[in-house]
């Protein structure tokens, strides 16, 4: 794996696995995971404050919750993040980040993804943009296309697929038919992700 590509900049700085068994780095053996978060200790041990609860710190947090957070839904662009919120704030300006959660989720190349079709939501990214997904019979080539309520996704056949209350799949795995609004218990990421953290970062001027 080669450590020093943009996408894993975030690893480096939250030591977490972002975007979890369907990252290339659960491909690599234990004992060679071990070494690599051994290796990031050691880079970021003389920056570390033990039980520190300064302003600096809790900065520190919050932009690194943010970054986990805009990472595994495909290294989203800031601009993008902060318009999608600050939409959303206008309309109810309660639950502001669970309804954000839940708008992202219904993203095409989000679904797919979670539905673990493909093994990277990158991957899933260049498969939209080779006209291989059709949603409603119509190709799509852009990824942060919303689905709704009743639409069928069609898919080359492929082969394990997760199943999602919120999505049927036909038997021969080729139809997805998104049946409803993803529900926040529903939704799990394969970090620790403080939703507080994310509020005050993106709640900012």
């Amino acid at each position: 794996m080669k450590v020093n590509k943009p996408k894993f900049k975030i690893i480096y700085q939250s030591k977490e696995n972002i975007w979890g068994k369907f990252n290339n780095v659960e491909k690599l053996k234990r004992y060679k995971w071990k070494k690599f978060v051994k290796k990031l200790d050691k880079r970021y041990k003389k920056n570390f404050i033990k039980k520190s609860r300064s302003l600096k710190l809790i900065y520190k947090q919050r932009l690194i919750n943010k970054q986990k957070f805009k990472s595994f839904y495909g290294n989203m662009p800031y601009t993008i993040l902060k318009k999608t919120y600050n939409n959303i704030k206008q309309k109810n300006p309660f639950n502001i980040i669970d309804r954000l959660i839940i708008s992202l989720e219904k993203r095409l190349d989000v679904c797919l993804y979670r539905t673990g079709l493909y093994s990277s939501i990158f991957e899933t990214k260049q498969a939209i943009n080779h006209k291989k997904i059709k949603v409603n019979g119509c190709y799509v080539l852009n990824g942060n296309f919303n689905i709704k309520k009743g639409d069928y996704i069609e898919i080359p056949l492929k082969g394990k697929i997760n199943n999602l209350p919120y999505i049927q799949i036909s038997k021969d795995k080729s139809l997805f038919i998104f049946l409803r609004d993803p529900k926040i218990k529903e939704i799990k990421y394969p970090f620790n992700l403080n939703k507080r953290f994310l509020y005050e970062y993106l709640n900012k001027k």
